[in-house]
């Protein structure tokens, strides 16, 4: 042992940082982080930069986000020029969706490489996320002059400006990279909507046709594909389009309305009416009772009485949740003053609830003993 630490000593620097990289690496191929930080921290010297990256690297893989990021801050404190750290933090952020945390790190990336388009795109894409649109858009515009060969930053800046309704620029930069390179199917989406809103419906099939053909399913993009055909009066491929979606299990309600109308045009009435019923199966979602109680809720905040209570009411008939009808008596009671239309649906509740669940029980009591107690 002391023969060991006597040959440690005599080694240069940079040779025993190598031999300690090296254990460490071991450990890392062998994902066994524990003993990697272990080794790390018995050996760690706190003003060597490459430890200190090593260790918080090592923190970032065994998933130990705090640590990680407390360590590369002790990295930007020994150099803030540091880019890796910057990178780690940001990344780390961004994984949170804490992107008011990631956003000075990735400026300060964009600062130091002022010509990078990647650290460009990263800080636009943070600030477009964060609703800081006009400085994010700027940013986006730097990074494709930069590199417009990068289908993330041509997707993104064709997005943006089709929501500023510039569909023919929208459709330029789209066009000049899918000249190039077709593979990417999300720019084709993106494609898809832009010639549709340029009323370029042959161009819409075109594109659809070629992601049914390379067996890519996109749901959102193939819905501008049926209205467009059905535009088209293209009632068969309307058609076809749905059935590709069903037999990929991926059944869009749009679509198949729209397939609905086709089988209409084509005089297909009882095919017509197949998928009408498909779709309102589809329509009626498990949640759309928690959506009306939801606006319900809302209307009772805003002193909007009547409407929360239609809300309320169509959130019963959906689901036939009982407490439904407490929640309406409740609105006539407290806040309409209207003990009888209150009473009424109490009493209702009284019949549907289960007063053996902990929480319906004391309203059970409540109700009863201040209501219904025969005096």
């Amino acid at each position: 042992m002391i023969r060991t630490l006597l040959l440690l000593l005599l080694l240069p620097a940079s040779a025993l940082y190598a031999q300690q990289a090296d254990a460490v690496m071991e450990y890392l191929q062998e994902q066994d982080y524990p003993r990697a930080i272990a080794y790390q921290q018995a050996h760690l010297d706190t003003n060597n930069i490459k430890q200190q990256s090593l260790l918080a690297y090592t923190y970032y893989l065994a998933g130990n986000d705090n640590a990680a990021i407390k360590t590369y801050q002790q990295v930007l404190a020994l150099d803030s020029t540091n880019i890796s750290a910057h990178q780690y933090i940001a990344n780390i952020c961004l994984n949170k969706q804490a992107l008011l945390l990631a956003i000075p790190h990735l400026r300060r990336i964009a600062a130091l490489r002022p010509n990078n388009p990647v650290a460009i795109r990263q800080l636009s894409f943070a600030l477009l996320n964060n609703f800081e649109g006009k400085e994010g858009f700027a940013l986006l515009q730097k990074a494709y002059q930069l590199n417009p060969d990068d289908p993330k930053t041509v997707n993104r800046l064709a997005d943006g400006l089709l929501e500023q309704e510039k569909y023919s620029s929208a459709d330029s930069i789209l066009n000049i990279y899918l000249q190039k390179d077709s593979t990417q199917y999300y720019l084709i989406g993106t494609a898809i909507r832009s010639s549709y809103y340029l009323k370029n419906y042959k161009n819409c099939l075109a594109l659809g046709k070629y992601l049914m053909t390379h067996e890519v399913v996109m749901p959102g993009a193939m819905s501008f594909v049926t209205s467009a055909s059905f535009a088209l009066k293209e009632y068969q491929f309307c058609v076809d389009i749905d059935q590709f979606m069903e037999d990929r299990k991926s059944p869009s309600e749009q679509i198949m309305y729209y397939a609905a109308l086709a089988q209409t045009k084509l005089k297909h009435y009882e095919e017509s009416n197949l998928l009408l019923d498909a779709c309102i199966n589809l329509a009626r979602s498990k949640y759309l009772p928690g959506y009306y109680a939801a606006i319900a809720s809302n209307d009772e905040g805003l002193k909007q009485y009547k409407p929360a209570i239609a809300y309320m009411d169509t959130a019963y008939y959906l689901s036939r949740e009982p407490m439904h009808l407490y929640s309406i008596g409740r609105i006539y009671d407290v806040n309409m003053k209207n003990e009888t239309a209150a009473k009424k649906y109490y009493k209702r509740y009284l019949q549907e609830g289960d007063s053996t669940d902990k929480q319906e029980a004391m309203i059970y009591k409540y109700l009863k003993e201040t209501y219904f107690t025969t005096k």
